[in-house]
């Protein structure tokens, strides 16, 4: 078993990456992409990888936690950084999987290494935007994706604000959400996860600088992905309305689709293991596709 535990990788450029590596050393390999914001300490349980066996690790996307920023960042340059990390860890082939505003980031790997990724799978995950894509969204979240188009640097100075009193912004957004994600968050060891992850996020203006990427043309089509995807959204997400996840499963060409009536945003945390199984199935038979997908 591999005990969760933060390494650093140096990149070309001069960055370096924070990463979290845990479940079973040498076991099917899987990289998970955070939200938006988040960090590498949004994860399962520890056990959860381990009885899968499960090579799981998390990575903070340049501006969190420990990983220093990439100005002007693409969406089509986190799969460098990935690989990049892959490339350090051993992994020849591996899954990716994302939660909501790393799911696009999780389809920007496969877009751009095909041969390395086996699988992805998206939990409440935003789409490439369109004209009423804020439909539904909570007050903050549609006022933060607003600002990214009309005044970004207005956006980062809410950012910045919200950097200093991590665990107040954390309070006011989860007072708008449905009772299923609240919840959810009332767990303990789920409260204690998200509190240390929000400190780790919330450090900057990265938060700020996503959703402006979120926000414009990614430049891929997730019709361009090519690779076996495994989705699920909740019904009742106010975050990412379920018509995000409804327009990537139509457009996506091998998508699998779970759509829950009684869940929300944070349908990740009661479904862990059926994510990590399902993508990391893909890993049994290197170089093979299942009938699924043909």
């Amino acid at each position: 078993m591999t005990t969760a535990s933060t390494s650093m990788l140096p990149l070309h450029d001069g960055r370096r990456l924070a990463y979290l590596r845990m479940g079973r050393a040498g076991g099917r390999p899987v990289l998970f992409c955070h939200g938006t914001p988040g960090s590498r300490l949004f994860r399962p349980p520890e056990s959860i990888p381990e009885s899968l066996g499960v090579d799981l690790v998390t990575a903070d996307r340049p501006g969190y936690g420990g990983s220093g920023p990439q100005p002007h960042r693409r969406l089509l340059d986190w799969p460098n950084d990935a690989v990049a990390l892959a490339d350090r860890l051993g992994w020849t082939r591996f899954a990716v999987a994302g939660v909501s505003g790393g799911g696009p980031h999780a389809l920007a790997c496969a877009v751009r290494y095909p041969d390395r990724v086996a699988a992805v799978g998206l939990v409440s995950s935003v789409a490439p935007f369109w004209p009423d894509a804020l439909d539904g969204m909570l007050a903050t979240t549609r006022r933060g994706f607003e600002w990214a188009h009309r005044s970004p640097a207005l956006l980062r100075f809410g950012a910045l604000l919200a950097a200093r009193r991590p665990d107040r912004f954390v309070r006011g957004l989860g007072s708008e959400l449905p009772d299923c994600d609240r919840r959810i968050l009332a767990r303990p060891e789920i409260a204690r996860m998200a509190a240390e992850n929000a400190r780790a996020a919330l450090t900057g203006d990265a938060m700020a600088r996503e959703m402006v990427l979120l926000r414009r043309d990614w430049e891929f089509r997730p019709s361009d992905v090519v690779v076996p995807v495994e989705l699920w959204h909740g019904e009742l997400d106010r975050n990412v309305p379920v018509a995000h996840g409804r327009r990537l499963a139509a457009a996506l060409p091998n998508c699998r689709a779970t759509f829950v009536p009684d869940a929300g945003h944070y349908l990740i945390h009661d479904i862990w293991a059926d994510v990590l199984a399902a993508v990391s199935r893909h890993l049994d038979a290197p170089g093979s596709r299942d009938p699924l997908w043909r």
